[in-house]
């Protein structure tokens, strides 16, 4: 099944809390697609065994500073967030793609956010109901002491979805909001 969580002619995001809580269901988001579009799999525990096997997000780009966890549209704008922040601010980001939202990769998360002690997670979703509440719990249970600084969220407006375009900017995030939610953690906003 296809999403488009942000396309032309739609600018609700995509119920993928819903996909993620489907008993026996994998979610693993296709990072070939351009923009928002990912392939959502609701497979058997044959596929979910072959997801787990496989490496369930993928390292975009590497970084000391700070981590910033993101998938779909999200991950377009952590990339322009972490050049942004090199060349303005000399902070280093490590950029993930969550590829699979279920199951999520602990092991991954936990190492990446060891490394940078600082973790962001952007995303389209509304803090609620998106995957970024689970990838903090993650981080809160997994790598609390690692820390320097609590995980940030940037998430979209917690109102209904806006059709007009210039109440929509308003309301989901972009590459500028991650940059401020970087440079709180380091005390710079």
């Amino acid at each position: 099944m296809i999403i488009d969580s942000h396309g032309h002619y739609t600018t609700t995001p995509a119920p993928l809390g819903v996909y993620r809580e489907a008993q026996k269901a994998a979610l693993k988001l296709d990072p070939a697609h351009i923009g928002t579009k990912g392939v959502i799999a609701i497979s058997d525990d044959q596929i979910r065994e072959s997801l787990e096997a496989n490496q369930l997000q993928l390292q975009k780009q590497r970084g000391t500073d700070v981590t910033l966890f993101g998938y779909n549209i999200s991950v377009h704008w952590c990339l322009k967030a972490a050049e942004i922040l090199d060349k303005q601010y000399g902070i280093s980001a490590e950029v993930v793609d969550l590829y699979s939202l279920s199951p999520l990769d602990r092991d991954g998360i936990r190492k990446s956010v060891s490394k940078t002690h600082r973790a962001v997670i952007a995303e389209e979703d509304e803090a609620p109901v998106g995957v970024g509440s689970e990838v903090i719990a993650i981080i809160n249970e997994e790598c609390f002491f690692e820390l320097d600084a609590a995980p940030v969220r940037v998430h979209s407006a917690l109102v209904p979805q806006p059709y007009n375009h210039t109440l929509e900017k308003a309301a989901i995030p972009d590459h500028e909001d991650v940059v401020k939610a970087v440079l709180k953690l380091f005390g710079k906003a």
